[in-house]
């Protein structure tokens, strides 16, 4: 799934104060990403019954097994609470930021209907609800779409709503669409944070080599943040964007009613060790920089072994109260307590 990242999370605002307002203890479990694409005119079990799908309208797998419709291209399908069996209110500016799903041929069951719209164009709906996509989905298997409008949009399923909760701990801790080999943004992020680290240490190995120590230090600001120096060992995502990726999906994760009092709990751990990592990467950028504009190895010498300070930080976090180990809190956690805290988080979802 693609999404666009947030602005750091702080604790300390209002948002996450009613998080742990809300918070106490207990459960769901994380899958595999498995997506299939259903041809049109197919049939798909739901339970025990199978669903046959009009021309146009296939259908995928969510994180969690849910099968929910999608349009030919794979484009995930929604449903608006506001609508009837017989009309659809979403016209005019709604239609374009929500295109209905155009109807053609016959229903091939029951469980689906053609509805006449305002402007006399025909759309599917299923079991009652007039189907829509949503413009801002980039891709298949997007789902950006889902409680815009104060919940009133829903993604459209066959059996059973989604358990949203699950898909996004996947993102964090499994698989995520657009990291490297789709692995989860939790493992993404710590495996370009090592690269940082490597390279951060051959700067400072590197000695009176000016040049040497500007070379690695251009290799961390990529493992870091690819969009400011696209070339070197990375793999292309970046530490800082599959952190705030973390921070963006376990606050969705947290947000979906009925959210377990374990994930509202452990989840604060999580975001404020992940945050922890988006500030490092930026104070790491700040430094490496300076360390590429050095005129001389000894100008550069202080920032190196910031740099190699900072690069470990990412990775194991920073004993900021000195009381002899390092937890998830803010300005102390890493990525190594983000993953221990997410693990105890999947543990208690049964996971």
């Amino acid at each position: 799934m693609h999404a666009a990242w947030p602005a750091d999370f702080r604790p300390e605002n209002e948002e996450m104060r009613d998080l742990v307002r809300r918070c106490w203890c207990g459960l769901v479990i994380v899958s595999a990403l498995t997506i299939t694409i259903v041809p049109a005119r197919a049939q798909v079990r739901a339970g025990a019954a199978a669903i046959s799908m009009p021309e146009g309208v296939n259908s995928s797998k969510l994180l969690d097994g849910t099968l929910m419709l999608t349009d030919a291209r794979g484009m995930t399908l929604y449903t608006y609470l506001k609508d009837t069996p017989s009309q659809s209110n979403c016209n005019d500016g709604c239609a374009v930021q929500w295109p209905p799903v155009a109807a053609a041929g016959t229903p091939p069951s029951d469980a689906w209907t053609v509805i006449t719209r305002t402007d006399g164009a025909k759309q599917w709906a299923y079991r009652g609800k007039p189907l829509y996509r949503w413009i801002k989905d980039a891709r298949p298997g997007d789902i950006t779409g889902e409680g815009v409008a104060n919940g009133a949009w829903k993604i459209a399923v066959v059996d059973g709503a989604p358990n949203l909760v699950k898909v996004h701990f996947a993102h964090v801790a499994a698989t995520f669409q657009d990291a490297p080999n789709q692995q989860g943004l939790l493992p993404t992020a710590l495996a370009e944070a090592k690269i940082a680290a490597q390279h951060a240490a051959l700067a400072a190995k590197a000695g009176d080599n000016l040049d040497a120590v500007k070379l690695h230090a251009g290799h961390v600001i990529n493992a870091v943040d690819p969009s400011i120096e696209p070339t070197g060992p990375g793999l292309g995502f970046g530490v800082r964007r599959a952190a705030a990726g973390i921070v963006e999906h376990i606050q969705l994760a947290a947000k979906v009613p009925n959210a377990s009092p374990n994930v509202l709990t452990l989840s604060f751990h999580v975001l404020a060790s992940s945050n922890n990592t988006v500030r490092r990467s930026d104070e790491i950028i700040i430094v490496a920089r300076r360390i590429r504009a050095a005129a001389t190895a000894a100008d550069a010498a202080p920032d190196v072994a910031r740099l190699a300070i900072l690069t470990q930080q990412l990775i194991s976090g920073l004993d900021v109260n000195k009381d002899g180990q390092i937890g998830w809190q803010t300005g102390e956690g890493g990525l190594d307590q983000a993953q221990a805290q997410m693990q105890l988080m999947l543990k208690g979802e049964g996971g």
